[in-house]
């Protein structure tokens, strides 16, 4: 994903890239493709196992990507702290309306999550009161 963030701290995805099976070099290949001449990427941020040694060649990813021009920063990798933080970032805090060609995909995804999620039932308290191995019917 290509995320720009603006300084009020808004983060906007504006580009996504998959494609499953690829090597290193067809993947680092892709990704410089997709990025415009002149298109200022301040971070490129990769999962901590791509600097793992890969066994095969001795080289991590993160230094085939580098050999393709491609330098990457090491995120984070805790889950529950991650979604969480996605929680956040994805709370309401401005509703833009306009313009509508930034805005209709995200009406449309806001649509589909509207009309396709049930909130998940609350745990009534006598839930954690349970044995282990006893089932509940809510």
């Amino acid at each position: 994903l290509w995320i720009a963030q603006s300084p009020d701290g808004h983060s906007v995805v504006y580009r996504e890239l998959y494609r499953p099976g690829l090597i290193i070099s067809d993947a680092a290949a892709q990704i410089l493709a997709c990025e415009t001449a002149g298109e200022r990427i301040d971070c490129r941020l990769a999962p901590p196992d791509l600097w793992n040694r890969r066994q095969e060649t001795g080289r991590s990813a993160v230094e085939l990507f580098a050999d393709s021009g491609l330098d990457f920063v090491k995120s984070s990798n805790e889950r529950v702290a991650g979604w969480l933080a996605l929680h956040e970032l994805l709370m309401p805090r401005n509703t833009a309306n306009t313009p509508h060609e930034l805005t209709h995909a995200p009406d449309a995804l806001r649509g589909y999550a509207a009309t396709v999620y049930e909130p998940v039932k609350a745990v009534p308290q006598s839930a954690y009161d349970c044995e282990v191995g006893e089932f509940l019917r809510f």
